[in-house]
C-alpha cells in the first residue's frame, strides 16, 4: 500500500447515498470526492488523480455504463479500477457492467463491512498491479542499460585491442627502422594501458554497485600525498600530448606537517581521474592543483583548468557512466567515460564531497573535500625527493640480496629476469607452491613474490608455511585477484603486500624499495 491515504471518487446522483459511502470510507482513513453525474466526474478525472472509483449505474443523463466506458477511454484513467454500486442484481446487468470495464459490484443495500472489504481488496490489487508495472519498467530499463553497457564495453575493448593486434602484426611483417619500431611499441604500450584501465574501472564499478568495495583508514601526510600526485603528472602530461600546458602547484607546502585518516589509494584514484580529465580537455593554458584552507582545520583540494569546459547540457549528467565529452579540438579522448562515475561513488563511500564549478577564466574547477579536518603531525617530511637518484642508488644497495619468485606462468619469470637484471639482486625461481617451499627452506631469502593460484600447493598455504619458517621475511602476492575478501584471506595467510597483475618495472622496483632495506 502507498504511504499516503488512497483517494476514492464516488459518483452517485443520490446525495444521501454518496455522503453515507463517503462517511464510511473516511473512517477507514481514505480521502473522498463526490460527483452526482457522469459529466462532472469526467471533468474532475481530467484534473485530479484517484485510486478507485465507486460508480452508481442508474443516473439521469449519462448512466453508469456509459460513464464507465468514457472513463476507460481517457489515457490517465484507462487502468483505474471502477466498482459499480447498484440495486440491479440480474445477470444481464452484471455482465453489461463488466463489459463496460467494471472490476467488481457492490449491491444496494450494502453491508458496511462488505464495502470496506471490497474497497480494500481493489486498492490492494491496484497497488500490486502498479508494483508489477514498475518492476516491468525497471526490468526493461535494466535490459536497455545492459545492452548499452555491453555495446560500450565491446567498443572500448575492441578499440585498443585493434591497435595492439594490428601493430603487433606489423612488427612481425615489416622491415622497420628503429624510429618506426619505437613508434609502434609506443602505440601498443598506450593501448595496453588503456585496456588495463578499462578492466580496472569495470572491476571498481562492479564492486561499488554490489557493495563489496571497502574503504581503509590510514594516516596520510597531506603534503606528501599531493607531492606524489604532482610528480606523477609532471611526467604523465607528456603522454597525453599536453607537455605545452602549464602545470601549477599551489599551497601544498603548508601541509607537510598535517595529516588525515583516510584511504590513500582511493583518494589518489579520485584525484588522478580529475587531473587526467583536466589535461585531456585543456588544449592551451594551465592546469592547477592545490589546497584551500577552510575554517576549523578543514580543507579542500582543487583542480582548476582553462580547458574546453563542461557544456550546459552536460552538467546534469556529467557523473553518469559512459558520459564522455566531445570537442572538435580533441581528436580522441581515451577512457570509457567511467572515471567521474567511479570518483563520485568513491567520494560518497568515503563520505567526502566532490563537485565542480565553472572557472571564470574558462574551463572547470573540481573540488574534493575530505570529511575530516586535518591534524598536526610530528613526523618530518622532506619534499621533492629525486626519484631517479633514489632508483639508481638501489643498484648497489640490493647487491647481495636474494628474492624468490613463485609463479606457474613462464612469461612472468622471463619478465622479472629482464626487469631486475641490473639491480644486483639474485632471483630464485619456483613454478609451484611445493617447489617454492623447498627453496624457501633451503636458502636465505630477503623477499618473496608469490602467486596465489598455483598447482601442488597454492599461494595461501605456501605463505602460511613460510611464515612459520621465517616470520620476518616479507611476502608479496603477485596476483590477478582484486576482490577485498581475497586480499583479506591473503593477509590472514601472512601477506605483507600486493602486486596486482599486470605489473610493470616501476611497480616491481617500488615494491623492492619498500620492503628491502
Amino acid at each position: 500500500m502507498k504511504n499516503e491515504p488512497a483517494k476514492i471518487l464516488i459518483i452517485d446522483d443520490q446525495q444521501s447515498s454518496a455522503l453515507y459511502i463517503a462517511s464510511i470510507l473516511k473512517q477507514c482513513n481514505y480521502e473522498t470526492e463526490v460527483c452526482h453525474n457522469g459529466i462532472d466526474a469526467l471533468s474532475l478525472l481530467k484534473k485530479q488523480k484517484f485510486d478507485l472509483i465507486l460508480l452508481d449505474i442508474v443516473m439521469p443523463g449519462m448512466d453508469g455504463y456509459e460513464t464507465c466506458r468514457q472513463i476507460k477511454k481517457l489515457p490517465q484513467t484507462e487502468r483505474l479500477p471502477v466498482v459499480f454500486i447498484t440495486v440491479k442484481t440480474d445477470i444481464e446487468s452484471t455482465v453489461k457492467g463488466f463489459n463496460a470495464g467494471a472490476v467488481d459490484y457492490i449491491y444496494k443495500p450494502f453491508n458496511k463491512a462488505e464495502l470496506e472489504a471490497r474497497v480494500r481488496l481493489q486498492l490492494n490489487l491496484q497497488d500490486a498491479h502498479e508494483q508489477l508495472v514498475r518492476e516491468r519498467e525497471n526490468a526493461l530499463k535494466a535490459e536497455r542499460l545492459k545492452s548499452a553497457f555491453l555495446a560500450n564495453i565491446s567498443h572500448e575493448i575492441r578499440t585498443p585491442m585493434n591497435a595492439i593486434i594490428g601493430f603487433t602484426d606489423l612488427l612481425g611483417q615489416k622491415q622497420l627502422s628503429d624510429e618506426e619500431r619505437d613508434g609502434f611499441l609506443s602505440v601498443i604500450s598506450q593501448s595496453a594501458q588503456h585496456l588495463l584501465q578499462l578492466v580496472t574501472d569495470l572491476v571498481d564499478i562492479s564492486k561499488l554497485e554490489s557493495g563489496v568495495l571497502s574503504i581503509s583508514r590510514e594516516t596520510i601526510v597531506i603534503g606528501e600525498l599531493m607531492d606524489e600526485i604532482y610528480n606523477t603528472y609532471k611526467e604523465e602530461r607528456s603522454k597525453l600530448g599536453r607537455q605545452h600546458v602549464g602545470f601549477v602547484y599551489k599551497n601544498c607546502e603548508n601541509f607537510y606537517d598535517r595529516i588525515i585518516n583516510g584511504d590513500r589509494q582511493r583518494i589518489k584514484q579520485v584525484l588522478d581521474n580529475l587531473l587526467s580529465n583536466a589535461f585531456k580537455f585543456t588544449l592551451e593554458g594551465t592546469v592547477e592543483i592545490g589546497i584551500e584552507f577552510l575554517k576549523d582545520n578543514y580543507f579542500r583540494i582543487f583542480i582548476r583548468d582553462t580547458g574546453v569546459g563542461i557544456p550546459s547540457d552536460k552538467r546534469e549528467d556529467i557523473f553518469e557512466r559512459f558520459n564522455r565529452l566531445h570537442h572538435p579540438g580533441i581528436i580522441y579522448s581515451s577512457g570509457a567515460g567511467l572515471g567521474l562515475t567511479i570518483s563520485q561513488s568513491l567520494s560518497e563511500l568515503m563520505q567526502c564531497e566532490l563537485w565542480f564549478e565553472n572557472n571564470p577564466e574558462g574551463g572547470t574547477i573540481f573540488y574534493f573535500q575530505p570529511k575530516d579536518p586535518f591534524l598536526l603531525s610530528t613526523r618530518p617530511y622532506k619534499s621533492d625527493v629525486n626519484q631517479k637518484e633514489l632508483m639508481e642508488g638501489h643498484k648497489q644497495e640490493w647487491e647481495g640480496k636474494t628474492i624468490l619468485l613463485a609463479d606457474d606462468v613462464p612469461s612472468v619469470h622471463e619478465f622479472f629476469s629482464q626487469a631486475l637484471e641490473d639491480t644486483g639482486l639474485r632471483v630464485l625461481h619456483a613454478h609451484n607452491g611445493k617447489e617454492a617451499l623447498m627453496i624457501f627452506g633451503a636458502e636465505p631469502i630477503d623477499l618473496v613474490f608469490i602467486d596465489l593460484k598455483m598447482p601442488e600447493i597454492d599461494g595461501y598455504e605456501a605463505m602460511r608455511r613460510m611464515k612459520r619458517i621465517n616470520p620476518d621475511c616479507p611476502l608479496v602476492t603477485l596476483t590477478a585477484l582484486a576482490l577485498d575478501d581475497e586480499r583479506q584471506t591473503a593477509r590472514d595467510a601472512g601477506c605483507n603486500g600486493f602486486l596486482l597483475k599486470p605489473v610493470n618495472v616501476k611497480t616491481v622496483r617500488d615494491t623492492l624499495r619498500k620492503f628491502i632495506n
